[in-house]
């Protein structure tokens, strides 16, 4: 029975964070684990986003034959496990696109994710589910933060928030995927309860992993990966953005922003 820890975001949880810190100590999983991060298998994941923005049964049947197609590039020998760990196989980051409310395509993303693995890895597989998560105003406020440093978004936080939270509950969406995958064991673990921890928001997957003692005891830990900038960024950030820029030129004012703020870490 083969390993398989399935971890499929939530956005702006951490996830960026575990990733590096994977690839960062690959030489000490690899030998007993494949690792497959969100640019790796970018390709089948542009049809889990269309799927999640609306685009119906053809989307979903193409991520299902591409995300195939990646896994039987996959050279896992007769006994290394496999950790796939990509954020938008929950579908879109909700607030990017106004067709995309909450995580709704998740669960049958996860059930197709399932599937596959079967078809193609393990019929029987020792598999998990994992979710990061995180408290609700802070995730808000970190979703708010990428779409005002990414898009021309011009809410403040309180009206975005309004819009956004009563769409996006990340606990809920971890119970319908409990349901729609079952057998297969859902966990999850909210971002505050990893601070601390010894490999931080990558604590989790590395308990999943189950890695020898002499592989675990030589992981390095990183420093977290998008953190939260100061407030007088933010709002220069969201006048930027309210202002009469061309698109070029706000680009580019935010990227000054960035660097300057940067020299002053």
């Amino acid at each position: 029975m083969r390993r398989v820890v399935i971890h499929a975001g939530f956005h702006k949880t951490g996830t960026t964070t575990a990733q590096r810190f994977l690839m960062h100590n690959g030489e000490h999983i690899w030998p007993h684990h494949a690792i497959a991060i969100q640019h790796r298998i970018r390709d089948p994941l542009q049809f889990a986003l269309s799927y999640s923005t609306g685009a119906g049964q053809i989307a979903l049947d193409e991520f299902r034959s591409r995300f195939r197609v990646f896994l039987e590039t996959l050279n896992l020998g007769a006994e290394r496990g496999l950790i796939i760990s990509a954020e938008n196989l929950a579908g879109m980051m909700p607030g990017k696109n106004a067709l995309v409310e909450g995580y709704t395509a998740c669960p049958v993303l996860m059930k197709v994710v399932a599937e596959c693995i079967e078809q193609v890895i393990d019929p029987n597989p020792d598999m998990t589910f994992h979710f990061s998560t995180r408290g609700k105003d802070a995730w808000l406020r970190s979703i708010w933060w990428h779409n005002l440093s990414k898009t021309r978004l011009t809410d403040n936080f309180n009206d975005f928030a309004d819009a956004l939270g009563p769409t996006c509950d990340l606990e809920n969406t971890v119970q319908q995927v409990r349901k729609v995958i079952a057998p297969y064991p859902v966990t999850s673990m909210p971002l505050e309860q990893t601070t601390g921890q010894k490999f931080g928001p990558a604590t989790p997957l590395i308990d999943l992993l189950n890695l020898p003692d002499t592989a675990r005891n030589a992981l390095q830990n990183i420093p977290a990966e998008n953190v939260m900038p100061s407030r007088d960024l933010v709002k220069a950030f969201l006048k930027l953005n309210r202002s009469d820029l061309s698109n070029p030129d706000l680009v580019a004012a935010k990227q000054e922003l960035l660097e300057r703020a940067a020299k002053l870490e």
